[in-house]
């Protein structure tokens, strides 16, 4: 049988493909930005092994909007009134999901530090 006869009777082409731990390290970084609404540069993230599974270690600051802000928008919109502590456990979960949809490995536990604030300047869109 020859290669091209071996990838049409099994469907696979011979090789294999590998997905370093920089790369999911990278789409961790990236979820964790977007579901906290920061810069993906302001994230730092580790990779350990959790008995077999996928332990994420993220260090990022939180958004939070400006005292003015606050009190322009009191009691306006969604999870407005959401401690920190709620805010980060959606988002582990929703890191956790994303996080293995995307790489296809299994997550074991997530650990968020929140490490300050981060404020876009005013003016701009973030």
């Amino acid at each position: 049988m020859t290669v091209a006869d071996d990838r049409t009777a099994t469907g696979a082409l011979p090789g294999h493909t590998r997905i370093t731990q920089q790369a999911i390290a990278r789409v961790v970084a990236i979820v964790a930005a977007e579901e906290f609404d920061v810069p993906v540069a302001a994230v730092r993230t580790r990779l350990l092994d959790d008995a077999g599974r996928l332990h994420l270690q993220i260090a990022l600051p939180v958004r939070a909007p400006s005292l003015l802000d606050l009190a322009r928008d009191q009691g306006r919109g969604p999870g407005s009134a959401d401690t920190l502590i709620q805010r980060s456990e959606r988002a582990r979960a929703v890191i956790a999901r994303r996080s293995g949809q995307l790489t296809g490995a299994v997550v074991g536990r997530v650990d968020v530090d929140l490490t300050g604030i981060h404020r876009p300047a005013p003016g701009r869109l973030a």
